[in-house]
């Protein structure tokens, strides 16, 4: 018990203050910053990352990237040489190294990267269109013509990469609508490339529209078959449409290619470079898909794997849990949350499932403390108390759970119906029909109100995460 209340006041202490450091976080401000054009933070704050993850191959390539847009083109091509040494299909480094040739007028290695690349994607109208450029500036100009013609046969007529940079940073800002709509009339003029489809077939995710979204990632394929996160997001969108069989499928390519990239195995796990990136994704949607299917043996078998490869993400840790829990193993889960807890203190959901699974274990003395620990640092979050309201009916403390549950009403509002049946269950166990049949009738009522069901994909202990309460 001194254990569980240490860890519960870990979490309370730690509320107002949560320093989230992992790599995935990092590496998007590195991005941010770059897309602002604060070049010299984002390279402090990258080299940084290098230091803990000397091993990553995608910080190594994000530095590049850095070093390409403020004009470091040979510190650049450095950087790309060791991403693309790790990632032989890495069609993105190769480019970008091109063009740093480019700049550095060395046309010729800027014409044998873009012949690589072109052999990599040949249906890439983009890099037709960028070879063209370097071959002018070469003075070769019959070679410009013919690839300018090819660009345009390939879907890259002249003025359409500006064009796509608009649409592009239009989906940054989160104008979802209007990027879709920028990226078809584009693609009416005859623009074709692998960006328009993916960008579009991302817009398309965000505003739920599954199957145009997973049409799209299709047409960027065709494209950029190398691509494998085109394959986790056309999964991603089959999971929502329910075509779980198609999902797997997408999911299974992309985990059976993995171990084809045998330069990425010598990197450290917690290096985190994009292969690995990649097959966690692929995992992680194969779950899901497993999950949606029944298939719990096979979905906690995929989180077994992941866990292998990156033991501490705590996201995988609660997928694990969860499937215990489904398997009816819930001392595997509580040790699973448990861990969670220790890497992630404020960690709601981890806390919750805790509490949870030695409610499953009939510890219910356990399982409330945590959820009194939880709830104090959380004092606004219906789900909790309803679940403490819950322990307190097994333990055959109605008086308690009809608190608990009334407070859960009052903080669920127009989304009580579930503590209200609940609710109306402990009023009949102490003979109060007619506070019963009222509760039932509200449930009722604001059943008929509810709005359509979220998409299926969703886990069924899926709830939303609740503020921290803020400390005086």
């Amino acid at each position: 018990m001194s254990l569980f209340l240490s860890l519960c006041m870990v979490l309370a202490s730690a509320v107002s203050a949560i320093a989230d450091t992992r790599f995935d976080t990092q590496i998007e401000k590195v991005r941010q910053l770059r897309r602002d054009r604060n070049f010299s933070r984002g390279l402090t704050l990258v080299n940084q990352v290098l230091k803990e993850y000397p091993d990553s191959a995608i910080a190594v390539g994000d530095r590049g990237g850095i070093y390409f847009d403020s004009g470091q083109y040979e510190a650049a091509i450095k950087d790309y040489n060791v991403a693309f040494k790790f990632e032989p299909t890495d069609w993105e480094s190769l480019k970008r190294r091109a063009q740093c040739f480019e700049r550095l007028h060395k046309y010729k290695e800027a014409i044998a990267d873009y012949n690589s690349l072109i052999r990599l994607v040949p249906n890439d109208g983009n890099a037709y269109f960028e070879r063209a450029a370097v071959y002018e500036l070469a003075g070769d100009k019959d070679a410009a013509k013919a690839d300018k013609q090819l660009a345009a046969q390939h879907g890259c007529p002249d003025g359409c990469l500006p064009m796509l940079d608009q649409a592009r940073q239009m989906y940054y800002s989160g104008l979802f609508q209007a990027a879709s709509r920028a990226l078809s009339a584009m693609e009416q003029r005859g623009c074709y490339l692998a960006d328009l489809y993916s960008i579009r077939g991302r817009c398309r995710l965000a505003e739920d529209k599954f199957d145009y979204a997973a049409a799209d990632f299709t047409l960027a394929m065709q494209i950029h078959p190398h691509d494998l996160s085109l394959y986790i997001l056309r999964a991603r969108a089959y999971l929502n449409m329910e075509k779980y069989d198609a999902a797997l499928a997408d999911c299974t390519k992309v985990i059976d290619k993995y171990p084809r990239y045998s330069m990425t195995r010598l990197i450290k796990p917690d290096g985190r470079p994009k292969k690995i990136n990649v097959l966690l994704e692929a995992y992680r949607e194969r779950v899901e898909a497993y999950r949606a299917l029944g298939r719990f043996d096979k979905a906690l078998e995929d989180c077994t794997a992941s866990l292998r490869e990156w033991p501490e993400r705590v996201e995988t840790l609660e997928q694990h849990a969860d499937l215990e829990k489904r398997l009816k193993r819930p001392q595997l889960a509580a040790a699973d949350y448990l861990r969670a807890t220790k890497l992630e203190p404020t960690d709601t959901d981890a806390w919750f499932g805790l509490a949870q699974a030695y409610g499953d274990m009939k510890q219910y003395d356990s399982a409330v403390s945590v959820c009194s620990k939880y709830l104090s640092a959380f004092p606004n979050d219906d789900d909790g108390y309803v679940l403490r309201a819950d322990l307190y009916m097994q333990m055959g403390n109605t008086a308690k759970a009809i608190e608990d549950y009334s407070r859960g009403v009052t903080l669920a509002r127009n989304n009580a119906s579930p503590a209200l049946r609940k609710r109306a269950t402990a009023y009949l166990k102490i003979g109060d029909k007619t506070r019963a049949t009222a509760d039932m009738k509200e449930s009722e009522r604001l059943d008929l109100d509810r709005p359509s069901a979220p998409s299926a994909v969703a886990p069924e202990n899926s709830r939303k995460k609740p503020a921290a309460h803020a400390s005086n």
